[in-house]
């Protein structure tokens, strides 16, 4: 079972000295909603996700695991990274830890134990396939039913969504699509999510099931139906879902004193692609090198070499 309000849990972990140590604490918030801005060049940044809150801060270098008094792991308590910025010009890297629902972790284990069909992965080693992961590429926000009520959300679906979740009474709604996503043409920024294949939804933990309860399908264009509201009206609509590797960036190319690359999730996260629809992206330049001093600069695109395309990697070292 997951962790509850007020619940006791002991940390175990390293510190910094990499000893063993243990601290007991309380459980003050089992789902909240993890809240990471974009940094000012993109990176990876957790997104949909709810963790773990205790009323001890052990400090952002303490590592270790959640566990209840028989020993039970029930969270990874683990490091994330934000970029606090002050004023215009200024930002600070900021770590801080939260607690990682063990449940997250069991499902993608059981999957690699059980056999996953996704590419191999060395383990103590032994090759091990790693599973794909089935995703919507839509980042979702929580608002509270009563202010959804505010927006015109009828009273039976607000009933609806707080039987679903007395504790979280809440609904999700959309900040933003991937660019390039099944989604993106589809949902809009602020549409309200009810229900996915007409089952209420009011959390990250919902739209995860949703997505891996198509995998028994084999079918990698398998579509969920969403019941949105937008702008005072109830819609039915049919979403594709992307599936995923989890290997992220496998290629990177040093061309003139830069890296490119296809472009990774966060860079589509921001919304955008090139007009083309297309082309590589320059993650890295070095000063003085030759797009240094032709001035290609990182986050910036190349989607053509002497007038020819260059939608992906392959096309971009045949025409260089």
């Amino acid at each position: 079972p997951a962790l509850r309000r007020g619940e006791s849990v002991y940390l175990v972990g390293l510190n910094r000295s990499l000893q063993a140590t243990s601290r007991k604490s309380v459980v003050t918030n089992p789902c909240a909603a993890l809240k990471i801005s974009s940094a000012d060049s993109p990176r990876y940044r957790a997104t949909n996700m709810e963790v773990i809150e205790l009323d001890t801060d052990f400090g952002s270098g303490f590592s270790g695991v959640l566990a209840d008094e028989h020993g039970r792991v029930k969270a990874i308590w683990g490091s994330f990274s934000t970029q606090i910025k002050y004023g215009v010009n200024s930002s600070e890297d900021h770590q801080f830890a939260r607690g990682i629902p063990i449940h997250a972790i069991s499902q993608v284990l059981n999957n690699i134990i059980s056999g996953a069909k996704g590419p191999s992965l060395l383990i103590n080693g032994i090759k091990r396939p790693m599973p794909l992961v089935r995703v919507l590429e839509v980042e979702f926000y929580r608002t509270l039913l009563s202010k959804a009520r505010s927006f015109g959300l009828s009273n039976n679906w607000i009933q609806a969504l707080v039987k679903k979740d007395p504790v979280r009474r809440q609904v999700l709604r959309v900040k933003g699509c991937l660019a390039g996503s099944k989604a993106e043409n589809l949902l809009e920024q602020g549409d309200m999510v009810l229900a996915i294949n007409k089952k209420p939804v009011t959390c990250f933990n919902d739209l995860e099931d949703a997505c891996h309860a198509l995998d028994v399908y084999d079918d990698t264009d398998a579509k969920l139906e969403l019941t949105i509201f937008r702008q005072g009206r109830e819609m039915q609509i049919h979403v594709g879902t992307d599936v995923r590797d989890g290997n992220g960036t496998t290629r990177v190319i040093n061309w003139c004193g830069c890296l490119v690359q296809d472009p990774h999730p966060e860079v589509r996260a921001l919304g955008f692609l090139p007009k083309e629809g297309h082309g590589v992206y320059v993650a890295r330049w070095s000063s003085g090198s030759p797009v240094h001093r032709y001035g290609l600069y990182s986050q910036q695109w190349i989607v053509e070499v002497n007038g020819k395309p260059t939608p992906d990697l392959d096309a971009f070292v045949n025409v260089t």
